[in-house]
């Protein structure tokens, strides 16, 4: 399916991978550093905190509320940016999977897809969860220990633009979470370059379980059946999950939604089972 990459072109790839990994290590480094750097600042206490004539206790500032506000809001682009990263990287493993080039990026998504392991991807939102929650504690802390002027309308109002901004990261926060496998969108790109790659005679056009095998029909008119076995999942799935199934890729593959299941044709055609976990 398609040509594979010269050896100077996966070289490319690499390092571009390379970069991209080397892009979300200064990020995670950044965000750490300015968080360093707001936390001195709140604590040395000459920016913070300040006793006014005639008044017993020491009080926050606005900008005790305003610099974790801030720190929020970087910590959002950060992470939306190195988000961007994870997905560019995904583009350019997939290419050099579907173009058989490399077999690890497939048999690492396999392995990550056990989610008894913690992977890179986990590390690296386990940065920005931290310094995130460490923000957020710090506005507490002051209302606690360093009562604000109520009355004085600005620590109202930057009181309300920390909550905003709480309230902004953790949403944030939770989608990155949710999609931290990316599933969709590498499904996604993939599909997209299988249909650039392929051989427009070589795509899906029906299928057939019988029994214990897997019958696929393709366009030109010829059949591929192989064991059931090769394919766990499909294996011990039940029949009415096994006839749930769809095209996908514009007919590089196939998928059954209900178990998450995807078998490419590429991979039929060269006879390659899926790893018994």
């Amino acid at each position: 399916m398609g040509n594979r990459p010269s050896q100077e072109d996966i070289t490319k790839i690499h390092a571009e991978i390379n970069q991209c990994i080397n892009q979300r290590l200064t990020i995670q480094t950044s965000l750490v550093a300015l968080f360093g750097v707001v936390i001195g600042l709140l604590v040395s206490g000459l920016t913070a905190i300040s006793r006014k004539e005639n008044d017993s206790f020491i009080r926050a500032q606005p900008i005790s509320f305003l610099l974790p506000s801030a720190m929020l809001t970087v910590t959002i682009i950060l992470l939306e940016y190195n988000q961007g990263i994870l997905r560019s990287m995904h583009v350019l493993s997939t290419y050099l999977e579907c173009t058989g080039a490399s077999i690890w990026e497939k048999h690492y998504q396999q392995f990550s897809k056990s989610r008894r392991h913690v992977t890179h991807d986990h590390h690296s939102l386990h940065v920005f969860l931290i310094v995130g929650l460490l923000t957020i504690a710090i506005p507490p802390l002051y209302l606690a220990f360093f009562p604000p002027d109520y009355d004085n309308p600005q620590i109202r109002i930057t009181i309300s633009i920390f909550i905003v901004a709480t309230s902004w990261f953790l949403s944030c926060f939770w989608s990155a979470w949710k999609n931290r496998y990316l599933e969709k969108y590498r499904t996604s790109v993939m599909d997209r370059w299988r249909s650039i790659l392929a051989n427009p005679s070589e795509r899906v056009e029906n299928v057939d379980l019988i029994e214990d095998r897997l019958i696929v029909y393709m366009a030109d008119k010829r059949s591929i059946s192989v064991p059931l076995a090769w394919f766990p999942r499909l294996l011990h799935a039940a029949s009415q999950e096994r006839d749930n199934w769809e095209i996908s890729g514009a007919g590089n593959g196939i998928h059954w939604p209900d178990i998450d299941e995807y078998i490419s044709l590429e991979d039929l055609l060269r006879g390659v089972p899926v790893p018994q976990s």
